[in-house]
Order: structure tokens, then C-alpha cells, then sequence
């Protein structure tokens, strides 16, 4: 083995570790941003809950009326959120990854 395969071999291995390292970042950071996107909508969507509790009582609805659209309204809680959209650059088309 010559002095030029031991150094392109440390490279080889160099670059097979740098793009494990990179790839665990990222996916690390992805989690991370999902839990905090998830921590900061969730006021946003309690309030929502809150003014659609708030429109039924202002709405005077019977009591047939009331119960079905509290009901949806505790199915449409217990369901959660729609899954996020992918994002979009400022043309609406989807980046490259």
C-alpha cells in the first residue's frame, strides 16, 4: 500500500463520516423544528376551539343543534390538526432537496 491509498482512503473515510454527521444533524434539526412548530400552533388552535365555543353561544342554537355541533366540534378536536403543507418558495413550487 502506497502513501497516496492510505490518504485517499482517510479521505474516503473522512467524507462516509462527515455525511453521517451531517445527515444526523439535519434529521435532528427536522425533529426539533417540528416539536417547536407544534409547541407555538398549539395556543393557535386552542383559541380557535375557544371562538367556535364562543359562535355557538351567540348563535342561540337549539338544543338538537347544539349538541350535534359540539359534537363535531369535540371530533374535529380529537382528530387535531391537518398535517402542515410542505413549504413553498414565493413562486408556490416546492424547493429542491
Amino acid at each position: 500500500m502506497t502513501c497516496s491509498d492510505d490518504f485517499s482512503s482517510g479521505h474516503t473515510v473522512s467524507a462516509a463520516l462527515a455525511g453521517y454527521v451531517s445527515r444526523t444533524f439535519v434529521k435532528s434539526q427536522e425533529v426539533a423544528s417540528s416539536h417547536l412548530r407544534a409547541y407555538f400552533d398549539q395556543p393557535l388552535e386552542f383559541s380557535r376551539y375557544l371562538a367556535a365555543e364562543r359562535l355557538i353561544e351567540d348563535a342561540k342554537p337549539r338544543q338538537e343543534q347544539r349538541a350535534e355541533v359540539l359534537t363535531a366540534l369535540v371530533q374535529a378536536m380529537v382528530a387535531g390538526p391537518a398535517a402542515p403543507l410542505p413549504p413553498t418558495d414565493v413562486n408556490g413550487q416546492q424547493p429542491r432537496a
